[in-house]
């Protein structure tokens, strides 16, 4: 048997490793706008700064918005991670085979994507840093909350790649059906699913209160969170 080139043999690579990604690419787009949008975009620069210019007023009220960002930001990671690592248990047509499969991509790019959102706020937080001057309150503020996004993004990597020995999870089963999927699989996207449509909901219903209440910035978030699923 043929096993071609070398340039063929990497182009086959390329091409199954594509085909077995493809159902993450929600997660990918998503990744990529966000990265714009908040490193170049004025409006999502703005968002960004709003959020370290609040604490930096001394603001008690708008301790409470950042909580609600940070709380947004992790969502929408887990959306990120969750949805990609489910999507590559299923065994879609087209998809390679077995043997052709990427193992290190299969573990690894739910993770990357997982953090990606941490590490795009992160660049996002230390672009709108410097349109402040270095004795501005609010640089250190944006500086601070950069750091912490690093942190966070370090923290949940570990904990994803972890996450098996530590809560004594099971081994991985590709399916071909929905009713295939373990109960605590099952579980996790009805939540993500539940808590989609009740944000769908909130701003349906009260739009204006909720945005206020929340920020601009946590409405970015939720959006992104709620587009990976």
């Amino acid at each position: 048997m043929n096993s071609g080139t070398w340039l063929q043999r990497l182009w086959w690579k390329i091409r199954d490793l594509y085909h077995q990604l493809k159902p993450c690419r929600f997660s990918i787009v998503v990744a990529i706008i966000s990265f714009f949008v908040f490193t170049t975009v004025v409006q999502g620069v703005e968002a960004l700064r709003a959020v370290g210019e609040g604490l930096a007023g001394g603001s008690q009220w708008y301790a409470l918005r950042v909580v609600f960002f940070f709380v947004a930001l992790m969502l929408w990671a887990v959306c990120s991670w969750y949805a990609c690592r489910v999507l590559l248990y299923f065994d879609f047509p087209n998809a390679p085979s077995s043997g052709a499969r990427s193992k290190w991509a299969e573990a690894n790019v739910p993770r990357l994507l997982g953090i990606a959102p941490i590490i795009i706020l992160a660049l996002g937080f230390w672009t709108a840093s410097r349109r402040h001057a270095p004795e501005d309150k609010t640089q250190y503020w944006l500086l601070g909350f950069a750091a912490l996004c690093v942190l966070l993004a370090i923290s949940f990597y570990v904990l994803l790649a972890y996450r098996r020995e530590i809560f004594r999870l099971g081994a991985i089963a590709t399916v071909k059906h929905v009713d295939q999927l373990s109960r605590g699989t099952k579980t996790g996207i009805a939540v993500i699913g539940f808590i989609s449509v009740s944000l769908f909901i909130a701003f349906t219903v009260a739009p204006v209160a909720v945005a206020q209440k929340i920020g601009m910035g946590t409405i970015l978030l939720l959006a992104a969170s709620s587009w990976v699923v």
